[in-house]
């Protein structure tokens, strides 16, 4: 259930899929129930209702993973809101809210089962919460993109939330519960830039759009800035940065030359220039250390953004042309320097 899957779109098949998540969210139901109805059952014996940690553990596991499987299910209705991402991590994060006190007591006892994989709990977390960002917009590109811009800043905005949560809900968690609370990893960050990013497709741009658009009080481009900005600030000074999370960034500032609203009171020049300046400095901050490319190909994708971005120019020609010769000098120069 964790692998990305390309959904096949016919009717018993998606129903079989969908019957299949409700049985499974079922058997988390039955797990949740047993270990509360345990629970309660050994405090009213007069107990601790201590119960062995491993199975809290086990639960919550269980619960990341219907989280992730409710992420790749195309819900076509209200009727099964239950299997919503949204509403599955809600619950899971209730479940550890509620029971991290218990919790936290069965590890600050040296409870023997204590020693269960925290680092392995901690990642299905990561992943569960990374399904959740991403859930909206990997379905809506195997549909071919949202239905208009509001549909894909409504998503962004849901996003947002979640991403938010996770970061409040880890600074307000103790040290010795940090793997029930994880912190938002690059991948969070760089998730939440697509989905604003998603925003400045060509396809979404209509005249009706541009009027959407021109009433947001900050910018799709402007929102995936600010969280790469926040990203560089949160990660520690000795930790490097994935340079494709950059290049997401330089892309989304390539796009404001099809949004009138955005660039109409600008310099003609205004979304390549941006961008171009965006990606200047990704290559500045590798040539310090700050930043790897994992993928060869992620530098040479952020110059031809640029470099499509100023071909696109309906005016001022020359000065497209210059910048775009500076650019490829500055291309090779880098590439020479690199040895």
């Amino acid at each position: 259930w964790e692998c990305k899957r390309q959904l096949v779109f016919d009717e018993s098949d998606l129903k079989l899929e969908m019957e299949l998540t409700v049985e499974a969210f079922g058997v988390l139901d039955q797990m949740k129930n047993m270990l509360r109805d345990e629970f309660q059952d050994k405090k009213a014996k007069g107990g601790s209702g201590e119960i062995n940690i491993e199975r809290w553990h086990f639960a919550i596991q269980a619960h990341a993973d219907c989280v992730m499987i409710a992420s790749r299910i195309f819900i076509e209705n209200d009727i099964n809101s239950k299997c919503a991402p949204a509403a599955q991590l809600r619950d899971l994060e209730d479940f550890i809210s509620t029971h991290s006190s218990t919790i936290a007591g069965l590890i600050e006892t040296g409870n023997p089962s204590s020693g269960a994989n925290e680092a392995e709990i901690q990642n299905r977390l990561e992943k569960a919460y990374f399904c959740s960002l991403t859930s909206e917009l990997i379905l809506a590109k195997e549909l071919g993109g949202f239905g208009d811009l509001s549909d894909a800043l409504m998503s962004a905005e849901t996003s947002e939330k979640i991403f938010k949560r996770m970061k409040r809900r880890s600074e307000d968690s103790s040290r010795n519960l940090q793997h029930l609370f994880p912190s938002p990893k690059q991948e969070h960050y760089d998730a939440l830039i697509q989905c604003w990013g998603e925003c400045l497709q060509n396809r979404y741009s209509t005249a009706a759009s541009n009027l959407v658009m021109k009433k947001l009080n900050v910018f799709p481009h402007d929102k995936a800035s600010d969280i790469l900005f926040q990203m560089e600030n949160y990660i520690s000074d000795t930790k490097q940065i994935d340079g494709a999370i950059s290049a997401n960034v330089v892309w989304a500032w390539s796009q404001l030359i099809y949004w009138p609203a955005i660039y109409k009171n600008e310099s003609y020049l205004y979304s390549p220039m941006a961008a171009e300046k965006m990606l200047k400095r990704t290559m500045d901050q590798y040539e310090l250390g700050r930043i790897y490319f994992q993928n060869n190909t992620s530098a040479t994708k952020m110059y031809n953004f640029v470099l499509r971005s100023y071909s696109k120019m309906h005016k001022g020609g020359k000065t497209a042309m210059e910048r775009s010769l500076a650019l490829l000098d500055d291309m090779k120069q880098r590439y020479d320097q690199s040895g």
